[in-house]
């Protein structure tokens, strides 16, 4: 989709996204200029929306809402139906992601000295 136009916070922070499609894009954010909740609204109805907290993640739209705890983030949309749950390791990154059957999808192993695989 291309972008139509975007809107600005006073602090520099996007605050609100216009699509050509007529897809609108609100944004919050806290004090420190984290982005604590996402609107996403089409021809004035909200579609879904994301609320981010420490270590939670819900994600509602239309038909359904998911609260997801500690580490585990979802999101699901009208044409997006998957489930993503992150697994930190003891340096609290995302080393492991499966989906709603416990499959991987990704496995990030980090080596001394800052490689990855």
């Amino acid at each position: 989709d291309n972008i139509g136009s975007l809107n600005w916070h006073y602090n520099n922070t996007l605050s609100k996204l216009t699509k050509q499609n007529k897809t609108t894009e609100y944004y919050v954010y806290d004090h420190q200029g984290n982005r604590v909740r996402t609107v996403i609204e089409t021809n004035d109805q909200i579609q879904s929306q994301r609320n981010y907290l420490p270590s939670l993640d819900i994600s509602t739209n239309q038909t359904n809402t998911l609260h997801i705890g500690t580490h585990i983030l979802a999101e699901q949309t009208k044409d997006n139906v998957q489930t993503h749950y992150q697994l930190s390791n003891h340096l609290k990154t995302n080393a492991l992601e499966l989906n709603d059957q416990a499959q991987v999808i990704s496995y990030e192993h980090y080596y001394p000295y800052g490689g990855t695989a």
